[in-house]
């Protein structure tokens, strides 16, 4: 049971904005563990884009370079997919779809498949190149944003949709 100090500290801080200072430790370690680059990227509702709030770059000679800030593709790439298949379905109507790889899915039935596939696993993975493949988790931070009915339900969910995506 919460205590009337802590309920007014609640409200004076308001709904949390961003995780990012909360999980970047757990970012920074993941990080150090593999090697490889690990990113947290954010879905804004109003504009309905993503954009990688952290990136902590991998510590292998060769890796992925994600900058903070950059643009995410929700219908391309596995941090977008993460956060696109828990979205309303109708939210793949309205996205441009771009070229960004000879990759690239291009076709929205094409990508309605990989995003039940995507509801079904609980996460998605996206080939970067012949020898790279990336994955991404999805987690939410607003109890106001449901969870679709999966087939296998995700691990965990707290509620905007977020992604850690490990390239």
């Amino acid at each position: 049971m919460a205590g009337p100090l802590l309920l007014r500290w609640a409200a004076a801080l308001g709904p949390l904005h961003s995780i990012t200072p909360i999980v970047f430790p757990a970012l920074r370690d993941l990080a150090q563990q593999t090697g490889e680059t690990i990113g947290l990227a954010e879905y804004e509702p109003a504009t309905r884009t993503a954009r990688m709030a952290s990136v902590v770059p991998g510590s292998k000679p060769i890796h992925y370079d994600l900058p903070t800030g950059s643009d995410v593709p929700l219908a391309a790439g596995a941090a977008g997919k993460a956060i696109l298949a828990f979205l309303p379905d109708d939210t793949l109507s309205g996205l441009p779809l771009v070229t960004y790889t000879d990759r690239t899915p291009l076709h929205r039935t094409t990508i309605r498949k990989d995003l039940a596939q995507v509801r079904d696993r609980g996460w998605p993975s996206a080939t970067v190149n012949a020898s790279r493949t990336a994955t991404a988790s999805p987690c939410r931070t607003s109890p106001s944003t449901p969870w679709p009915a999966p087939t296998r339900p995700p691990s965990r969910a707290t509620g905007p949709m977020r992604s850690t995506s490990t390239q």
